[in-house]
């Protein structure tokens, strides 16, 4: 028997000891009101965690676990509460748009927070963690926007000196920039902390920090420079087509563009055929790390034109 279908069999067998409905006999002894509280009680804890059971058998769970001077016992400030769920909301919003729409975000999006549908639905007792939820549904192309989102956020957070402006550049600046907010709201707590999820795969994704390590990654991002973008134009053959979100163009000049492209463009992209020669628009994205002197560019896909006849 798996937890959930226990769990629903102890939910079954306490509700028939509670007694139901709003109008309750006054109990006969001190003892058996004491005991019926606390027999609702159970049933409440029963039926909440039978709640986070189907969120994480669903793979919709993430938790955020923090350790610092005022987070004790599970107790965490409003203010602080408010903060940060504001900044890792924004985050994963900044990225999604990124992936689908390969630009960056200018305004926040209704339909990207429907979509996603972030939740906090628990702060678990002892060190201060919180229980987010969120939509991971496939669409129809079996892809779940929150799901790419996520692992591109774990991507992120690992990445060492040498490859963080290449992980900057996949989510966009702006995303890179949300992300270091959330990073200095967990710096000013002093706060070590753990991010954790599995994925549809059951591939657990885990990022620890020390509060040394949380300050060293917010400060190497804010050190990213991004150069202005550039919307180029270009007449190209299709060299290499992949599902994973990748295409390679030859331009007329003997140029080679390999870029990504969002999943606004996948139904377009599905239209191609390798050697198909067409006018594709294209964002050239440029970052520079100072500590590493390395200038990191990548190119995204943003529209496929009417094939047209090569001009010689």
């Amino acid at each position: 028997m798996n937890k959930i279908a226990w769990l629903e069999q102890q939910i079954e067998k306490a509700s028939a000891l509670v007694p139901q409905g709003s109008l309750v006999a006054e109990p006969s002894t001190p003892f058996a009101g004491l005991a019926a509280e606390s027999m609702r009680a159970h049933l409440a804890e029963l039926q909440h965690d039978l709640y986070l059971a189907k969120a994480e058998r669903a793979k919709e769970l993430v938790t955020l676990r923090l350790i610092g001077p005022r987070l004790n016992a599970g107790a965490i400030p409003l203010v602080l509460l408010s903060r940060l769920s504001d900044r890792f909301s924004r985050a994963m919003e900044a990225i999604s748009y990124k992936l689908q729409h390969g630009i960056d975000e200018k305004r926040s999006s209704g339909e990207l927070q429907s979509i996603l549908d972030l939740r906090l639905a628990d702060v678990v007792a002892g060190s201060t963690q919180l229980v987010i939820t969120g939509n991971v549904t496939p669409d129809l192309v079996g892809d779940s926007l929150l799901e790419s989102s996520l692992k591109a956020t774990f991507q992120l957070l690992h990445s060492d000196a040498a490859g963080l402006a290449a992980s900057a550049l996949s989510v966009g600046p702006k995303a890179s920039q949300q992300v270091g907010k959330l990073l200095t709201e967990l710096e000013a707590e002093k706060c070590s902390v753990e991010l954790a999820w599995t994925d549809p795969s059951d591939v657990e994704h885990r990022w620890t920090a020390s509060p040394y390590r949380v300050a060293e990654l917010r400060y190497r991002l804010a050190q990213l420079a991004e150069v202005p973008p550039e919307v180029l134009m270009v007449f190209a053959e299709v060299e290499l087509l992949s599902a994973s979100g990748r295409i390679t163009l030859r331009t007329s000049e003997g140029d080679k563009i390999a870029a990504k492209y969002p999943r606004e463009l996948y139904p377009a992209v599905q239209e191609l055929h390798l050697g198909q020669k067409s006018e594709f628009k294209v964002l050239l994205n440029r970052m520079h790390n100072p500590n590493t002197e390395q200038d990191v560019q990548s190119y995204t896909l943003l529209s496929v034109g009417r094939a047209l006849p090569r001009v010689e």
